[in-house]
């Protein structure tokens, strides 16, 4: 009897531990062993009770619960990662996130499971492949480099690929993050071009110096000749288009500055119609597009850098010509216009000169119109992308405003707007006749052709004319003339003079021993800030080489206005002189 009950009690007992105890654990193994072999994060145990084994399910549940809400992170952060991300195995794409898809324009569904080869650029693949290979077998490669994918339209995508090797479920993974590196490239590839053009900025420079410096004796000696020439008019003309050559010379060095440096204007009261035109005849030479002009009679005149504006007409010229290459007819017209507050566009109200150019060429997509603006943006074959960007630069430096319009099959239209003076408009001069005058003038200048043509040029206009070599020999030479009791009325100062005192230096000794001398700056370095601020500095008036017989009249006019007598044209020199 008491082995029966010893029985009854043992298949009792063994009863509560098979439901209490065996079955929990056996819920609790198969949940690990689903977590492990299938790393399913949603099995959780049903808990009841409060015992040893109740409080080990509760705890084994809550441990779930934090393993998934982190996967749900993890998986978050890879999902939305600015850079792609990619598991390979067996040279197989086993993981894709969305950013890698879209670096290659696909979707992950299309690319998971296939080859990575099909995405690598076909130059590229034999480095990738290798790399890979070699990763894979444990051997040192570069962990991170930069290769180049495919875009599902064919556009070549410059990457940064950082790899290494994982071990998931016993199999070894390449697990690599992928940058596009599309805007570093672009913006590389700009600061060379700045870099680059800093090197040209620097040649040009000293270009534009000994350049200028030459064609100022040149057009010297033409701006006399023509007094000589003023009863014949055939020579007369003949000269005068010799200086106008000098003119397109001395522009297009200033153009190259101009492209390589930017630099701030020296303005001075012009009239924008003879400039207009000479600009746009001269880009349309020998092409099969012409150009019609509207100007009106009473057009109001501006204080703005000559050369600079040029540069701006003949770039939107030559956009013109570009945008028509079976020819047609650009239209340039300028008109008076005043902005009211509030303005339409991005200038105080005042008094404004347009001028716009309309051609009949291709037009201008709309997705482009924000960018044409930028430098380097350009979609002609021939283009290095700055033209337009040189253009707004100017315009913006003289106080004014670019608008462009554009219609596909219809052409496009650029209207500037540049401040207009207050002054009127000066009257065309009589080229013939430069005013002479009189007073003792003092010119420095390092370059003895230069000196030469000068010192003829003032002594033809009636001056007295010493020269020096440098500032030094200047400041001694003013001095020298102040003791003597014959002082001199002016002084004209090289800006630079290579190993001695420039004119710069020289202007500030000179204030320093008369503070009323009247000073005259002159460069070939026309874009020097000196010259667009010369006040700044002391200096009265200047002159940027090279210069006409007539600028010089009318520099020395302006300077010495309150010190000499005015004087009768200069008309045909004396053969005595």
């Amino acid at each position: 009897a008491l082995a029966v009950a010893g029985l009854v009690l043992a298949g009792v007992a063994l009863y509560v531990v098979e439901g209490s105890v065996l079955a929990p654990l056996a819920h609790l193994t198969q949940a690990v062993e689903r977590l492990q072999e299938q790393a399913d994060l949603s099995a959780r145990l049903q808990v009841a009770g409060d015992d040893e084994l109740a409080h080990l399910g509760r705890a084994f549940n809550r441990a779930l619960d934090a393993l998934e809400e982190r996967e749900a992170q993890y998986r978050d952060l890879v999902e939305r990662a600015n850079d792609g991300i990619a598991m390979v195995q067996d040279g197989v794409l086993r993981y894709v996130n969305p950013r890698l898809a879209e670096i290659v324009g696909r979707t992950v569904e299309e690319m998971t499971g296939t080859p990575y080869a099909l995405y690598v650029a076909p130059d590229e693949l034999p480095k990738v492949a290798e790399r890979y290979e070699r990763r894979m077998r444990g051997e040192p490669v570069p962990a991170v480099y930069e290769t180049v994918l495919l875009h599902r339209d064919g556009r070549r995508v410059p990457v940064e690929l950082n790899a290494g090797v994982v071990t998931s479920e016993g199999h070894l993974v390449n697990v690599v993050f992928v940058r596009d590196i599309t805007e570093r490239r672009r913006l590389e590839e700009e600061q060379q071009r700045v870099r680059q053009l800093e090197s040209i900025g620097l040649l040009a420079g000293g270009i534009a110096h000994d350049f200028n410096n030459l064609l100022t004796g040149i057009l010297g000696n033409v701006s006399l000749a023509k007094l000589y020439a003023a009863q014949q008019e055939e020579v007369w003309e003949i000269l005068e288009k010799a200086e106008k050559a000098c003119f397109r010379a001395r522009d297009l060095t200033q153009q190259l500055l101009t492209f390589a440096r930017g630099g701030a204007p020296v303005r001075r009261l012009m009239s924008l119609v003879d400039l207009i035109r000479e600009s746009a005849e001269f880009v349309l030479r020998g092409a099969a597009v012409r150009a019609e002009f509207a100007f009106p009679p009473d057009l109001w005149a501006v204080e703005a850098d000559e050369g600079q504006i040029s540069q701006v007409i003949q770039n939107l010229v030559l956009n013109a010509r570009q945008a028509m290459p079976q020819g047609g007819v650009v239209r340039i017209a300028c008109a008076n216009v005043v902005l009211d507050s509030p303005s339409p566009l991005p200038l105080p109200e005042g008094r404004y000169v347009r001028i716009s150019v309309q051609d009949q060429g291709i037009g201008i997509p709309q997705e482009h119109l924000p960018r044409i603006f930028d430098p380097y943006f350009t979609t002609k074959q021939e283009g290095h992308g700055l033209g337009l960007a040189t253009a707004l630069s100017i315009v913006r430096r003289h106080g004014g405003h670019i608008t462009v319009e554009s219609e596909l099959g219809k052409g496009s239209r650029f209207d500037i707007y540049l401040p207009a003076s207050e002054k009127p408009a000066p009257r065309r001069e009589d080229r013939r006749e430069p005013q002479r005058g009189r007073g003792r003038v003092l010119v420095m200048d390092d370059e003895e052709a230069v000196r030469e043509a000068l010192r003829v040029m003032l002594e033809r206009l009636g001056y007295e004319v010493a020269v020096a070599r440098d500032g030094a020999e200047a400041l001694e030479r003013y001095r020298a003339a102040r003791d003597a009791g014959r002082p001199f009325h002016a002084v004209v100062l090289d800006l630079t003079v290579p190993g001695g005192m420039g004119g710069k230096e020289a202007a500030q000794e000179l204030l320093r021993l008369d503070p009323e001398v009247r000073m005259v700056v002159s460069s070939g370095y026309s874009n020097d800030p000196v010259l667009a601020e010369h006040a700044r500095y002391g200096f009265r008036s200047v002159l940027a080489k090279p210069y006409r017989l007539e600028d010089l009249a009318r520099v020395m006019q302006e300077v010495l206005a309150e010190t000499a007598e005015p004087s009768p044209p200069a008309g045909r020199p004396s053969t005595r002189d």
